[in-house]
């Protein structure tokens, strides 16, 4: 989704072969600007081309410019103002601002209020953003789509107003949750999701009945900056929520519930980096491409290790 002008943004309105109406200009708060000769003129909510045919527009209809060629680029991006309720560690009002030119992400904002808690529905995250007309537009994510299928839409770029709920996971009747559990043996096949440094992350189809250390091989082994002595498994429970634990790597060990448990549909196993490859990386000032889906473990971080 292209970006859209909101105000406080800062824009630089560019007319070629006039330059004594070329000038900068910041979004008021009723989201226009003030240019020569036609006045206020509202560009809140469009893109940069899109607040540049409308000037040329104006400035044609107005009889002051023939065909005008324009062009507005956005020079700098006003400060996020978002509230997060519900289920984070520190929920309320906060100031985000936008780094390289880009609104901030789900995952961001959930980092900044001090990450989930165990009661947090990943599947149920509620963003309600103010229209113009005084409603409300409401959209859904799934954070647990972008963690197991690395479904990067989930990750939404949240604007100023916004506000983000995040859900309680509702209780589910223990018989529910074992029919739950029987669906997912049926199928020939599941996917799970093998994160970090392994030779080839990614989501995985894997027969049913394949343990932790079966998947870790089929995904190339341990890559060479891995931590190969513990991994983390996270596992969606039935009701939303999410459980995480350290599992105690020996890929010699035949398949047990503590050490290489059998995977279910849509686990996801993370390998951390080696203490030696972090260090590496600190004095090398190596800055690696992290994508939201490992951002989002920076939130998974703040469950209490089981």
């Amino acid at each position: 989704m292209r970006y859209t002008l909101a105000p406080g943004d800062r824009i630089n309105v560019v007319i070629y072969n006039v330059p004594e109406f070329t000038g900068a200009y910041q979004l008021m708060v009723d989201g226009t600007i003030m240019l020569p000769v036609i006045g206020a003129v509202d560009v809140e909510g469009m893109t940069e081309s899109e607040a540049a045919t409308t000037i040329s527009k104006l400035y044609a209809d107005a009889q002051v410019l023939v065909k005008p060629v324009i062009m507005v680029l956005l020079s700098e991006m006003s400060n996020v103002h978002v509230a997060i309720l519900g289920e984070v560690n520190r929920p309320g009002a906060y100031v985000v601002t936008p780094k390289n030119g880009e609104l901030p992400k789900l995952t961001q904002i959930i980092e900044e209020a001090g990450g989930i808690t165990q009661q947090t529905n990943l599947q149920q995250i509620e963003i309600r953003r103010p229209l113009r007309d005084g409603t409300a537009e409401i959209i859904n994510s799934s954070l647990w789509d972008l963690l197991t299928n690395g479904d990067l839409s989930q990750d939404i770029a949240i604007r100023d107003g916004d506000t983000v709920i995040l859900h309680t996971a509702t209780e589910i009747p223990p018989e529910v949750a074992l029919q739950v559990g029987r669906a997912n043996v049926s199928p020939g096949e599941i996917k799970v999701n093998l994160l970090g440094e392994v030779l080839a992350p990614g989501v995985q189809t894997i027969p049913t009945g394949t343990s932790l250390n079966e998947a870790i091989m089929l995904a190339g082994g341990f890559g060479p900056r891995a931590k190969k002595k513990t991994v983390e498994l996270i596992r969606l429970n039935p009701n939303g929520t999410v459980a995480r634990r350290k599992i105690a790597i020996n890929l010699d060990k035949p398949i047990n519930s503590d050490s290489n448990p059998i995977l279910q549909s849509r686990d996801v196993i993370l390998v951390d980096r080696s203490l030696g490859a972090k260090i590496t990386d600190t004095i090398g000032n190596i800055l690696t491409p992290i994508n939201s889906i490992f951002s989002l473990f920076g939130v998974f971080r703040q469950f209490p290790g089981k």
